[in-house]
């Protein structure tokens, strides 16, 4: 792993071609492996916001991409939005996947496909408590209630609870504030780069009406909603997206 004012990496190298994720906000890098694992032909490096206040170091990070000549971006959450704007200033990009992700967290005059306002705040109070029952109840928040019941959320806890606890009041708070202000929702038509929307039906962190907007203003863009995942496709369900990139759609070869 090496770091930057605004961001960590962390770099799986296989001499493969390059897909660079941007993660969600507060989640480890770790997250990943079990996905990673099971695409060998693809190299990763894994990005995550560690203190970012505002959109605009992601200038600095697009040039970082392009410096590495990624040929696919993912983004999940947090990393999703943030990638509406890299994929506007990353040249070389073949194709991009967004999960669970939004052009626009809170609901507001013009966009109605986001969170509440009463939901935000409930989200705000779980995870500025700095508590492990805080926490705990956030990312309980990440699963299904089927998933908590198949101990999806138990083994996560086991695994990646003590990470996220980890996370200092700055980390939290900046946060907060990009999911506030940071709004793309006026410049999606700009986006020319090949986008697929993976959404869970049932995600409690952020509706999946948020990626059926965002198909209806990227113009080329692809919406897998699937019926019974949450707010962590990639992790739940590596098997399924394993079979999505084997697709020819999205495959080595294609975007080379």
């Amino acid at each position: 792993m090496f770091t930057d004012q605004h961001f960590d990496f962390t770099f799986f190298s296989r001499n493969k071609p390059l897909i660079f994720i941007l993660n969600g906000w507060l989640a480890p890098s770790q997250i990943w492996y079990p996905v990673i694992k099971r695409i060998p032909v693809w190299d990763f490096i894994i990005f995550s916001p560690a203190g970012i206040e505002e959109a605009s170091p992601l200038k600095n990070l697009a040039r970082r991409i392009s410096d590495f000549n990624p040929l696919m971006l993912w983004g999940w959450s947090l990393g999703g939005l943030l990638s509406l704007k890299l994929m506007q200033q990353v040249p070389r990009l073949k194709q991009a996947i967004l999960f669970g992700s939004f052009c626009r967290f809170l609901n507001g005059e013009n966009y109605q496909s986001g969170v509440s306002a009463e939901s935000y705040e409930k989200l705000k109070k779980l995870v500025q408590t700095e508590s492990a029952a805080g926490i705990r109840a956030f990312l309980s928040s990440l699963f299904t209630a089927t998933q908590r019941k198949n101990g999806h959320f138990s083994r996560f806890l086991k695994n990646y609870q003590n990470l996220f606890e980890n996370k200092t009041i700055t980390e939290i708070e900046s946060g907060l504030r990009l999911l506030e202000q940071t709004d793309f929702h006026e410049s999606l038509q700009a986006i020319s780069v090949p986008v697929t929307l993976i959404h869970g039906k049932q995600d409690l962190v952020v509706p999946y009406a948020a990626s059926v907007y965002l198909s209806q203003k990227i113009p080329d863009s692809t919406l897998i909603l699937w019926e019974e995942e949450g707010h962590l496709p990639f992790y739940t369900n590596p098997e399924k997206l394993e079979d999505l990139i084997k697709q020819e759609s999205i495959t080595v070869a294609h975007c080379l």
